[in-house]
C-alpha cells in the first residue's frame, strides 16, 4: 500500500486550514491600525557596564536583553532595550 497520496492530502488539508485561519498573522500589506497596538522599541549597546549604572539605566525603563563577548579584545557587549515613549 503506497502512503503517498494520503501525506500529499494531508499535507493540503494543513495548508488549507493555515491559510484560512484568521488568527494567522497578516505578513504582506498589514493595516497600520493593527500595527498600532504593537509596542515599539529604542535599542542601546554599552561596552562597559557596572552594576551601579546598570541600574541607573533600569530606572530609566531600559531592560538588559543580551550579553555578548566583544569580537576583538577583552569584554563584553550589551544589549538593552525599552519601548519607546
Amino acid at each position: 500500500m503506497n502512503s503517498k497520496p494520503w501525506i500529499l492530502c494531508l499535507g493540503c488539508a494543513v495548508a488549507g486550514f493555515a491559510l484560512s485561519n484568521p488568527s494567522q498573522p497578516q505578513l504582506i500589506g498589514q493595516d497600520k491600525e493593527k500595527d498600532q497596538g504593537r509596542v515599539k522599541w529604542e535599542y542601546h549597546v554599552q561596552t562597559e557596564l557596572d552594576a551601579k549604572r546598570l541600574n541607573n539605566l533600569g530606572e530609566q525603563g531600559w531592560d538588559l536583553v543580551a550579553v555578548t563577548p566583544r569580537e576583538q579584545g577583552e569584554g563584553r557587549t550589551f544589549y538593552l532595550r525599552r519601548s519607546k515613549l
